[in-house]
């Protein structure tokens, strides 16, 4: 089995910037080696290096790209300096990753990628991975390291995802105000998309119709949050890796976790579990349409998302409703359901102001509509279509 950790800056640098928990890294460290023993493999997903340089340069995290790019170089030493002495004291081996936003807009990339991990885990060699912040020229984030995990995840067709953090799980409501708060243990794939918008909204509800959750509180060095946890959890899930929110200080639980996830596929001992897909997207072509980043989205009508989700059928344009955002042909979109749930991720055949001209209209009247623009008869053909969300 492939394991995914993710641990994040919050859980390795002391919440005033002063000190590395090393006992955390250690544990995450430790935990490697035990899950390699039990003949599992296993990818570290790391934050920490931009909080790492302020921390040894003394100051704080800055604001301005270039400065945070800075910090991110000097702490990045630091930090894999630390990992290559936590693997060496309990005999095994590290090797640092860096990827970046091309890595996963590639399919090239994407495939010579794919092939150094298997071949680091072949070796037995635990690969360290962080964005490549300092040649990151949109943000110094693929959206933060949560989302990074589950791209990675899917990249490398992990079964399992464990997302540390400061908090031990998702609960019905905030813990630290009402006592009422449940912890929330399990939460079905198909739930995902409804939670992220009652998270959002700040609504909390009963654990029966699916959860909401305490916020997460990273300070200054922390870059993601709950929000974005939940949106890593419907990548990683969609790809058929069931995800685990729990609490970094845990991380010793998680070679035991696992073990019971093998032996009885329950694993809610601590923390929350989110649920794989049960029809998660094919390996190649499909799932590295999944961590693709959407440029806008398409809205279709109730039938066609229905034929998209269950059949991952063919989008013509009498089935969309109407577009939303500016794109190119061969962009990336979501297919969104009237309701605005997103049911799938694809690549399309026309730019969005080509398919609000065609929107609702038949195949018969493309030629009449753009002329010699009309260069295929579909929005996007089932080949480029990645299911995120069944909806039976």
């Amino acid at each position: 089995m492939r394991v995914v950790i993710k641990v994040g800056t919050s859980s390795l640098v002391s919440a005033d910037g002063s000190c590395v928990r090393l006992s955390v890294l250690a544990n995450v460290c430790e935990t490697a080696m035990r899950l390699r023993a039990a003949g599992h493999q296993t990818i570290i997903v790391t934050s920490g290096a931009v909080g790492m340089g302020c921390m040894r340069m003394g100051c704080p995290r800055p604001t301005d790209l270039g400065d945070l790019q800075a910090m991110a170089a000097v702490g990045g030493m630091a930090l894999s300096r630390l990992y290559e002495q936590a693997f060496e004291l309990t005999g095994g081996r590290c090797a640092q990753v860096l990827l970046t936003y091309s890595t996963f807009g590639s399919k090239e990339q994407f495939r010579t990628a794919k092939r150094a991990f298997d071949s680091l885990l072949r070796h037995g060699v635990t690969p360290i991975v962080n964005e490549n912040d300092v040649v990151s020229c949109e943000e110094l984030q693929i959206g933060d390291n949560d989302t990074l995990a589950a791209m990675v995840a899917t990249m490398v067709d992990a079964e399992l995802v464990f997302l540390l953090t400061d908090v031990d799980a998702l609960y019905t409501a905030d813990p630290g105000s009402d006592p009422s708060a449940r912890r929330i243990t399990r939460v079905h794939h198909g739930c995902l998309p409804e939670l992220r918008r009652r998270f959002a909204a700040g609504e909390a509800f009963d654990p029966p119709k699916a959860a909401g959750a305490a916020p997460v509180r990273s300070g200054q060095w922390g870059t993601g949050g709950m929000g974005t946890k939940l949106a890593a959890a419907q990548i990683a899930t969609s790809c058929g890796a069931d995800t685990i929110i729990m609490r970094a200080e845990d991380a010793h639980n998680i070679a035991e976790l696992v073990a019971d996830i093998v032996a009885s596929g329950t694993g809610e001992g601590v923390g929350t579990m989110f649920a794989a897909s049960e029809e998660p997207a094919r390996k190649g072509h499909t799932r590295w349409l999944t961590t693709q980043t959407p440029l806008g989205r398409v809205v279709l009508d109730a039938g066609a998302a229905a034929a998209v989700a269950e059949h991952r059928s063919t989008l013509f344009p009498a089935g969309v409703k109407g577009v939303e955002g500016k794109f190119n042909v061969n962009d990336a979109v979501d297919l969104v359901d009237p309701l605005g749930e997103t049911v799938a991720r694809a690549l399309v055949n026309y730019s969005s102001v080509e398919i609000a001209r065609i929107a609702g209209h038949s195949t018969v009247e493309l030629d009449s509509l753009l002329g010699a623009d009309a260069r295929a008869k579909s929005i996007c053909t089932r080949e480029n279509i990645a299911v995120m969300r069944r909806l039976s």
